[in-house]
């Protein structure tokens, strides 16, 4: 197949012609489908329903503390020792909390705008400006938090590897700059794992701000679909040892392992940070669902435990990011419009259109009844500078709407290219479509010259077709041609004349040698030797 780009412009409006034909089918279906968030499957949630049947008042107290009661607002020990297993931290560098990780990070950054971090000034509401960094493409819900705000957010370009720390590196010397968003594995949407290298000079930089906050969302820290669990580095011991103990706060959650919304989530940090948190909290709440947090350490009991049920999730996600894959790779790589990434873990695909043509694709899965995220969600202030990035999320709808949905993605992106294309090529010519009347209206309405047949034609290709060939004969088509040409001459002959003895009097006017008939001849005489000169086109055959 061709490359879309390489393709002259009569191939590129027959591709878009027939591009369109097959967009109209998907409209016809009057699809209801959902690629809008990451969200599990109901097979997926469906694999942690024996969470219900624990019994939990046999097990209530633990540690001395019991769970259907007060106490404990930093959480069930058993419940920080089950995160310090899954993020390789301590327990007494972890807080347990409620159903989810974004509300501790909205709460994190909120303390620092009403009291400041542990080693601020003053509290952030209080100074002139805070700047934020945001790698992007990334997780729409983050920026959305910083935005909030009032923060500047500042675009980080990502690359194979991880946000590109040259910038970071220069960004960070300014001491507005407050901190930066981070999803080191299986990162939304790309899915990219920072490197080594990558996470040890995040480790070791050195802001000008002394209370910049790293916020480490772990989100997809065990959630491998395709391939082993892939063990990822201890950031808190990594910053520690680098002389930044308190420069970072990692979150995770059980969201994506077992309920989204009614799941456990924590963060973790240094001891400093931990004590000077729980003073802040302790103000704020009692304590968090312990009820919740006990039945989730029970049912999952610890690290290896939780990979083994994660390996049951794998079995439903990999075959729908394969057939996203598949899709792709059939029908958007050989026409080299678009490039992706293919991740081994996490929920989404990030998929890059040719530049200009990302909200369009969007508008119209859209209308084919395709939802999606929205078209520069993934970049700070809904702004994409390219408007190429779009999500796909594949986990939620069954195979088989899988399938429609990524069959009318493709179309989608293959018909806002071609539009995208055509609108660039400089036209040599103009395609004609000949068509027989029946389901081709809206592409006789889109060429440049629609010919429908009169007798067979339904009344909307007739209304959209440019010519209309009552007798339903294709060799009138020379007919036509031969009509309009000759027609045409008449028409320039016309003009020529009508202009040229206008020009003419007026400019004898001038010399003082025209007079008044010179004037009604050179308007009601011209326009009456111009009737009779186009009565010629009735002769036409």
């Amino acid at each position: 197949m061709t490359s879309l780009k390489q393709m002259d412009h009569a191939e590129l409006r027959v591709f878009y012609e027939t591009t369109l034909r097959e967009y109209e089918g998907c409209k016809a279906k009057g699809l209801k489908l959902d690629m809008s968030r990451g969200k599990p499957s109901r097979a997926q949630v469906a694999l942690s329903n024996d969470i219900f049947n624990i019994d939990v008042v046999s097990n209530a107290v633990t540690d001395g503390i019991d769970a259907l009661n007060y106490g404990g607002f930093d959480g069930l020990p058993i419940c920080r020792e089950y995160f310090a297993d899954i993020l390789g931290v301590k327990p007494e560098q972890v807080f347990a909390a409620g159903n989810a990780s974004l509300q501790l990070m909205y709460d994190t950054i909120a303390k620092a705008y009403t009291h400041g971090l542990l080693h601020s000034e003053k509290p952030w509401a209080k100074l002139d400006k805070v700047k934020w960094l945001c790698p992007a493409p990334g997780y729409d819900r983050h920026f959305k938090v910083t935005q909030s705000f009032g923060m500047e957010l500042i675009t980080v370009p990502m690359n194979d590897d991880g946000p590109d720390m040259g910038m970071v590196e220069e960004v960070i010397k300014d001491s507005a700059v407050k901190g930066m968003w981070c999803v080191p594995k299986y990162s939304n949407p790309d899915g990219i794992v920072y490197s080594d290298e990558v996470i040890d000079r995040i480790a070791h930089l050195k802001p000008a701000a002394k209370d910049f906050l790293l916020m480490w969302d772990n989100a997809y820290c065990i959630h491998e679909f395709d391939g082993e669990f892939r063990p990822f580095r201890d950031i808190l011991t990594l910053c520690r040892e680098a002389g930044n103990p308190d420069m970072v706060f990692e979150f995770a959650s059980t969201s994506k392992v077992t309920f989204p919304g009614g799941g456990i989530a924590c963060f973790a940090c240094s001891e400093a940070n931990m004590a000077y948190m729980k003073k802040l909290i302790s103000v704020q709440t009692i304590s968090f669902d312990k009820i919740n947090q006990l039945r989730h350490v029970l049912f999952l009991k610890d690290r290896a435990s939780t990979l083994e049920h994660m390996k049951k999730h794998a079995e439903f996600l990999k075959p729908k990011f394969d057939i996203v894959a598949e899709y792709l790779e059939r029908e958007i790589k050989p026409l080299d419009i678009g490039r992706w990434h293919t991740p081994k873990g996490g929920y989404f695909v990030s998929f890059f259109t040719i530049p200009g043509c990302a909200k369009r694709t969007n508008q119209l899965a859209k209308e084919a009844g395709v939802v999606m995220t929205a078209a520069g969600a993934t970049y700070p202030y809904g702004i994409d500078p390219e408007d190429s990035n779009l999500r796909i999320a594949p986990s939620y709808p069954p195979v088989e709407e899988l399938k429609e949905a990524m069959s009318v993605f493709c179309t989608c992106v293959k018909l806002a290219a071609a539009e995208k294309l055509l609108a660039e090529k400089s036209e040599k010519g103009k395609l004609i479509f000949v068509g027989d009347g029946i389901n081709d209206a809206p592409v006789l309405a889109r060429a440049d010259i629609g010919i429908a047949m009169g007798g067979l034609g339904s009344d909307a290709a007739i209304e959209a077709a440019d010519i209309v060939i009552m007798t339903d004969e294709p060799a009138k088509i020379t007919t036509a041609m031969h009509i309009s040409k000759e027609t045409l001459k008449i028409v320039k002959q016309n003009i020529i004349f009508a202009i040229g003895v206008k020009v003419l009097v007026l400019i004898l006017a001038a010399l003082g040698v025209a007079s008044m008939w010179w004037a009604v001849f050179a308007d009601v005489g011209v326009a009456f030797i111009a009737i009779l000169n186009a009565m010629r086109a009735l002769k036409l055959k």
